[in-house]
């Protein structure tokens, strides 16, 4: 906030001296070309001396006949100065302070009373000594036609208010004053203090209603940027539940809805996360306990060292062992470290492969396996491996969960840049509400149903990994069977 007061006060500032400047200018060429046009016997004579001589020579070479031919030119205008030894006028007065229009050393009570009715007349331009001690043929300059200095003090005619000198219609010469000496008069002083003065409130009432406007456009715009740097101070310390009061409909309050859904989605990933550690917690702590409660009781001799015990302690071995195999890959996937072999193939021939590898399993267990696809389907970019994994991973989910009797379809669907291929069981389904979750990591519709059957609950979350892999998607729909559908849809490969 102090630096937006600084930056108001240069600001201001630099405009009101840049005013003042630009005023002083514009009023000092004003009067200075209203003094050359109230100049016309001088310039009469100017013209009438070229004339007669035939040129600016004998000008160039006598000041002095300048000097007089302003002095006479005017003298009609005022009564002319006494003369200095040099020939030049003595000033009568002291010099005009601008402030007060007296001279110096004067002040109003000790001004003499003036004679005559009304003020005094206003000094002539020839006899008035002003603020400067220099006459004004000092700052008279006459130019040749081509505003070359002919006789006065300017050499160049940068900086004069120039007065044209015709003879006939052709140009012979310039009266030129210089502008910076144009103000004279006490009056004229009097002017430009007024207007300094006027400026200089201006100035003040400007830059008071800058500041007044900048603290109400700073709090305007620093509140909701204080709140967010808070909020997002409180996400770096974990807390999660840090909102934003969405009061805005501009920008900041676009920015303020983008962080909320940030941290929402953060909030979420912190709960599953905090999950996902207690279900794999969960999850090795089960075949664990079960293979060291084995282990004692064969030492204990509680159970006998038999096949069937040790074959008991291999499948709890073999079951943690596919966990643990299952978390290495789906963190390889979330990390990019699985490699996938992309090459032109068909997802239908795998399926139908995968399928038939499959059906003595399923015949056995009572279903009937009905596959119609299309030969040889359509063709897309993917790894024949990891798409027969996808698919092996799901026909053994439905040897796990799917109630026999009853069919399991395979089929294909076309779209216009995509196709899919969907296998749906005959039941008995999954509830809707655990449709959008069965995908998730460790999600089991039934916790204990799924633990007996020897299911890790990670084989959907790594079909979804193979798919995004594949650039693809998959999900799970009611079956028109009360069954359970799943849809897998591909890129179709472009030419």
């Amino acid at each position: 906030m102090i630096l937006f007061g600084c930056y108001a006060l240069v600001l201001v500032g630099g405009m009101s001296l840049s005013m003042m400047a630009l005023s002083y200018h514009n009023f000092s060429d004003y009067m200075a070309h209203t003094l050359l046009e109230g100049m016309d016997g001088l310039v009469e004579d100017l013209i009438t001396f070229h004339e007669r001589e035939g040129g600016w020579e004998n000008l160039s070479r006598n000041p002095a006949a300048f000097h007089r031919m302003v002095r006479e030119a005017l003298h009609e205008k005022g009564p002319s100065a006494p003369l200095d030894p040099s020939g030049n006028p003595v000033p009568l007065r002291p010099p005009f302070r601008p402030e007060s229009g007296l001279p110096h050393g004067q002040d109003s009570a000790s001004r003499p009373p003036l004679s005559g009715e009304g003020p005094p007349p206003r000094p002539m331009a020839a006899d008035m000594p002003g603020p400067f001690p220099r006459p004004l043929w000092d700052a008279l300059t006459v130019f040749d036609a081509g505003q070359g200095p002919v006789t006065g003090s300017a050499r160049s005619s940068e900086g004069q208010a120039l007065r044209e000198l015709t003879s006939g219609d052709r140009t012979i010469g310039w009266l030129g004053l210089r502008k910076n000496e144009s103000l004279r008069h006490p009056l004229d002083f009097d002017f430009m203090a007024r207007q300094t003065r006027a400026l200089y409130g201006v100035a003040a009432v400007v830059l008071f209603l800058s500041v007044f406007m900048g603290l109400l456009l700073s709090r305007w715009l620093l509140t909701p940027i204080l709140r967010l740097t808070e909020a997002t101070r409180a996400l770096s310390l974990r807390r999660f539940e840090a909102r934003i009061p969405e009061t805005r409909r501009d920008e900041l309050g676009q920015l303020a809805a983008d962080f909320n859904r940030m941290a929402a989605t953060l909030s979420r990933y912190e709960a599953m996360r905090r999950q996902w550690l207690s279900d794999i917690s969960h999850e090795l702590r089960t075949p664990l306990a079960i293979l060291r409660g084995e282990i004692e009781a064969l030492i204990d001799g509680i159970r006998p060292p038999s096949q069937e015990n040790l074959l008991s302690l291999d499948q709890e071995a073999r079951h943690l062992s596919k966990l643990v195999e299952d978390l290495h890959q789906i963190a390889q996937t979330e990390s990019g470290a699985l490699t996938c072999d992309l090459r032109p193939l068909r997802p239908c021939a795998i399926l139908a492969r995968t399928a038939e590898a499959f059906r003595p399993r399923l015949l056995a267990a009572g279903f009937e396996l009905d596959l119609r696809l299309q030969d040889p389907g359509h063709e897309t970019l993917g790894d024949a491996d990891r798409l027969t994994q996808l698919f092996s991973n799901l026909l053994e989910n439905t040897l796990r969960y799917a109630t026999p009797p009853g069919p399991i379809v395979a089929w294909e669907e076309e779209g216009e840049e995509s196709f899919s291929l969907l296998l749906e069981d005959g039941g008995p389904g999954v509830p809707p509400a655990s449709l959008p979750l069965l995908f998730d990591r460790l999600y089991r519709v039934d916790t204990a149903r799924s633990r007996a059957m020897g299911g890790s609950g990670l084989g959907l979350s790594i079909c979804r990994q193979i798919m995004e892999t594949h650039r693809g998607e998959i999900r799970a729909e009611a079956g028109a069977r009360m069954g359970l559908r799943i849809v897998m849809t591909f890129r179709k490969k472009t030419a």
